[in-house]
């Protein structure tokens, strides 16, 4: 493996040239440098990036944090940031939280230890060094100056309009947990809707999104509501495992039971019947949030700090229509 020394003998300059041309932290002259890429590639040499971020105290690394590996939703979010940094040569370091705040502190842990660029942020984080670009999605935190998430009062107006269409009598909104602030602020709204609409509904809160716990709560529903006719879950997975749920008990979807979901996941045209969900543009949140972050990491300026991508209602098969 060639090394920086290699490099200055091949261009007849010192090593010190040679580690001020590659980390841009020093003068070296239009000839000089000429001469140092020559003999870069003649010796196809590849700067040692641990060190290179030793000494820039910055990487081309990029740390994202997202809830649960399992949902995905955050898979797709994922693949929109890596789709968007990989062509501009970072590489993203991905921790999967699972709920679990005290992971958060160790990830972010490493993200310091790797001096990464930035980082974008699914979950709350503790306040962090000022020096690092945070851009937070899919969440409503107001200490965060840069922001990218989903209408989530389009999405409630979309569901209430789509629910108007059908037959109901006993509706449940399932809130999510009580901890999750986007999952408080998405249910607050659908309430809101609900309420303008004078729809009587009862709501009840999930422990978590994690699948033992949707699983648990879709069991617990039945048993509070044994009369309920319309769902409206929290998000796709939780959809998903109400309409499994419903079956088994013997309920025909949607004519005793209708189900709305939350997210669009790619698995939701699987179910039967197919999920009517809210398409939530998971791919294109991580594809604004990156940019966002890379904005910031370049020093370029930023004409929208909070950006709210629009949503989409897909109809499908889980609700009934009226007649």
């Amino acid at each position: 493996m060639v090394n920086i020394k290699e490099v200055a003998e091949r261009a007849q300059v010192s090593p010190a040239t040679i580690s001020r041309y590659i980390n841009n932290s020093g003068y070296v002259s239009e000839k000089t440098s000429k001469k140092v890429e020559k003999a870069i590639q003649e010796l196809n040499y590849v700067p040692n990036e641990v060190a290179r971020s030793l000494f820039q105290k910055k990487s081309k690394l990029i740390g994202f944090l997202l809830p649960d590996m399992g949902n995905p939703f955050f898979l797709l979010m994922a693949q929109g940031i890596e789709d968007y940094f990989y062509p501009h040569g970072y590489h993203v370091i991905t921790g999967n939280i699972h709920e679990d705040q005290t992971k958060v502190a160790s990830y972010l842990q490493t993200f310091q230890q790797n001096f990464v660029a930035g980082i974008i942020s699914a979950v709350h984080l503790p306040k962090i060094a000022e020096n690092t670009p945070v851009v937070v999605i899919n969440r409503s935190d107001e200490d965060s100056l840069y922001q990218v998430k989903a209408d989530y009062k389009q999405a409630a107006k979309l569901m209430i309009d789509e629910l108007k269409q059908t037959s109901f009598e006993d509706v449940v909104v399932i809130s999510g947990p009580k901890s999750l602030e986007v999952a408080n602020i998405r249910s607050s709204y659908i309430h809101d809707a609900l309420d303008k609409e004078g729809i009587s509904y009862h709501t009840m809160a999930s422990q978590s999104f994690l699948l033992k716990d949707v699983m648990h709560s879709a069991g617990r529903l039945f048993e509070l509501y044994p009369h309920v006719d319309t769902i409206f879950a929290a998000n796709d997975l939780q959809a998903m495992v109400l309409i499994q749920k419903a079956q088994y008990l013997g309920y025909r979807v949607p004519e005793d039971i209708q189900i709305i979901g939350f997210d669009d996941i790619p698995f939701s045209e699987l179910t039967v019947p197919k999920l009517t969900t809210i398409k939530q543009p998971a791919y294109e949140m991580g594809q604004t949030a990156a940019k966002m972050l890379h904005q910031l990491i370049t020093d370029e300026i930023i004409t929208e700090n909070a950006v709210t991508l629009p949503v989409e209602l897909m109809s499908r098969d889980t609700l009934r229509k009226k007649g």
